[in-house]
């Protein structure tokens, strides 16, 4: 496990999360441009979209995923990075009122679990689609990365919570912050952890 700068157990203002999700986000993305680089010259990093066709999932949203292929000299190989989990001692930020616990980070295996009334189904689609970028509008940077999320989960209710599972893959920290507008919106608190 990963200690970030400066950050511990004291509760943090909002302006302070931005900060610890860069740096979380950043150590991720660095080693996934790593990874594609020790592949050798001649490859192109994508992110390509893919949907499961072995899933009990109904809604075709919750089935995509994006996954980190190279093409290298035009075979296709997949490139798996796994960072963090950041966090020893839990994080606690301010987020509009709203506590917000992160427990444990992984960007690219983040479960967002909140307290109060079901989720805005309508909302987190809309989020989904624009940062799975469904309809493919975002163009790869110079490194192959189209800022996008890999995978969310259909939200579920557990014992007064709603929770979604998100791999953050190359998404700007912007996504985060906006699941945590949705997430909070009537919610008396919000804890961020990796999945067991």
């Amino acid at each position: 496990m990963t200690t970030l700068h400066g950050f511990n157990a004291t509760p943090h203002p909002s302006s302070k999360l931005r900060e610890y999700l860069e740096e979380v986000r950043g150590a991720y993305v660095e080693r996934l441009a790593r990874a594609i680089a020790k592949r050798g010259e001649q490859q192109t990093g994508v992110e390509i979209l893919v949907e499961r066709t072995d899933d009990d999932e109904p809604e075709r949203l919750f089935r995509m995923f994006r996954a980190d292929m190279l093409l290298v000299d035009g075979e296709a190989a997949q490139v798996e990075v796994i960072e963090g989990p950041f966090a020893i001692d839990d994080v606690v930020f301010d987020f509009a009122g709203v506590p917000i616990t992160i427990h444990d980070l992984a960007w690219e295996n983040c479960l967002v679990s909140a307290r109060g009334p079901d989720p805005n189904l309508e909302a987190i689609g809309l989020w989904a689609v624009r940062w799975l970028d469904v309809a493919e509008q975002r163009a790869p940077d110079a490194r192959g990365l189209r800022h996008a999320i890999h995978q969310v989960s259909r939200p579920r209710r557990h014992d007064g919570d709603w929770s979604i599972h998100v791999d953050f893959g190359s998404a700007d920290v912007d996504a985060f912050i906006e699941l945590l507008q949705i997430a909070t919106f009537e919610a008396a608190a919000v804890d961020i952890w990796i999945p067991q």
